[in-house]
């Protein structure tokens, strides 16, 4: 059998495809560096009239670990790798305000589970203002007040936080406003389906614009997300960032950067938020239950020398007068304000195994307590408290194992 040589019309289809195919490449790239760019993934570069890189190759190994970061905040599989899911991804509708700040990158990796701005207000009352209404689908201002009234009360059942409205032409805290494409600052909306909303931290770098909420006029709001967008969402993930929180990798937190859709599950507010903005406030009471602490608690910071950034939970242990305190898989021992030597430690060597220690922070603050400390928690002050100590008899619980724990938490608990 003679082989029969490739003629032309056999080749330039191949060729052709090649071609069609590399090209794409290159603009998947391209496209996926602009992104990666307007949404703090990468450094803003410098204008020049030369192209960084020598060739696409260089252009895609340069965005893979900024891509596999982008990978996480978007839940998608963490390869660094440009794929159909990561350029899929980027086309979906989302909040306006960059997602890692490069700085917190690395911190991202160690396993950091919210994300904080370093911005908070310093008091207990926040006043807003409402500018306008949706045009581009009609929403009476009756509905508008629905759904920022109950985004408010999402976060300040959380925190010891209260909102008061003031008319339009009063200076307010939190002025939100729908507003379409250039809209009198430096982040201009890009129609339909692109970002539909943005807020600024209350960092001071803003000036009068700290805290304020800008919705794209452009969408579709209404309260019920079926289609378009659900207002009452934008607006509890906006209001997220008007106290101070960056957008969440954590599957179900409100603070992801996408928008997430129709959903008949309830909206709420997942751990990861009411950990992340009730961060690192400590109150303290006496043995019969009186505050000793303000309302807004104490920043932990204050009280206990080198704390980590970020903390899970912590308790004053009776047997000694210590203060531990824990963070991911550590924990660390305080006397009085001073880390004793050897600390942290991983929570492997504490008498608590990780499962129970997790029970422990997250279940048992609602069980085992005393009729008052009942009552103390359901003020929105004492939701989340941190030091435990008045409510639970730890030198009991530190000889449960998880058997016993998982028995106890089906059971109604004796109280204590």
């Amino acid at each position: 059998m003679i082989a029969r040589l490739p003629t032309n019309s056999d080749i330039m289809p191949k060729l052709c495809l090649l071609l069609y195919n590399v090209n794409a490449l290159v603009s998947h790239n391209e496209v996926m560096k602009a992104y990666l760019s307007q949404f703090d993934y990468l450094p803003a570069s410098p204008v020049s009239l030369v192209d960084e890189y020598d060739d696409d190759a260089d252009l895609e190994a340069s965005l893979r670990e900024p891509l596999r970061i982008f990978q996480r905040f978007f839940r998608l599989q963490e390869t660094g790798e440009m794929n159909e899911e990561s350029i899929q991804a980027i086309k979906r509708p989302r909040c306006g305000l960059g997602d890692p700040p490069p700085s917190d990158q690395n911190e991202s990796r160690r396993g950091k589970r919210y994300a904080l701005s370093g911005a908070r207000w310093g008091k207990q009352e926040l006043t807003f203002s409402v500018i306008n209404t949706p045009t581009y689908n009609v929403m009476p201002r009756k509905k508008v007040n629905w759904a920022i009234w109950n985004a408010l009360k999402m976060w300040s059942s959380v925190i010891p936080v209260s909102f008061r409205k003031v008319p339009s032409w009063q200076p307010a805290d939190i002025v939100i406003k729908f507003a379409s494409y250039y809209h009198g600052d430096s982040y201009p909306f890009d129609g339909p389906n692109g970002t539909i909303a943005h807020a600024y931290l209350p960092n001071g770098r803003f000036g009068d614009l700290d805290g304020d909420i800008h919705l794209d006029d452009s969408e579709a709001f209404n309260n019920h997300g079926r289609w378009g967008y659900n207002l009452y969402k934008v607006l509890a993930h906006e209001f997220g960032h008007s106290l101070g929180l960056d957008h969440s990798a954590v599957p179900g937190s409100i603070m992801v950067p996408d928008y997430q859709g129709f959903s008949e599950k309830p909206f709420t507010l997942h751990s990861d938020d009411i950990r992340a903005v009730q961060n690192n406030r400590v109150w303290m009471i006496n043995k019969s239950g009186k505050l000793k602490t303000k309302a807004l608690g104490m920043r932990s910071k204050k009280l206990f020398a080198g704390i980590p950034s970020s903390i899970d939970g912590g308790y004053q242990r009776p047997s000694d007068g210590n203060t531990v305190i824990f963070k991911d898989m550590q924990y660390y021992v305080y006397s009085g304000s001073n880390q004793l030597n050897g600390y942290p430690r991983p929570v492997a060597d504490y008498s608590l195994t990780t499962e129970s220690m997790q029970y422990y922070i997250y279940e048992s603050t609602i069980r085992r307590t005393s009729s008052k400390m009942t009552r103390l928690l359901e003020q929105q002050t004492f939701r989340m408290c941190l030091l435990l100590w008045f409510v639970f008899k730890m030198e009991q619980l530190e000889q449960l194992d998880k058997r016993k724990l998982d028995q106890m938490s089906q059971h109604e608990p004796q109280r204590l």
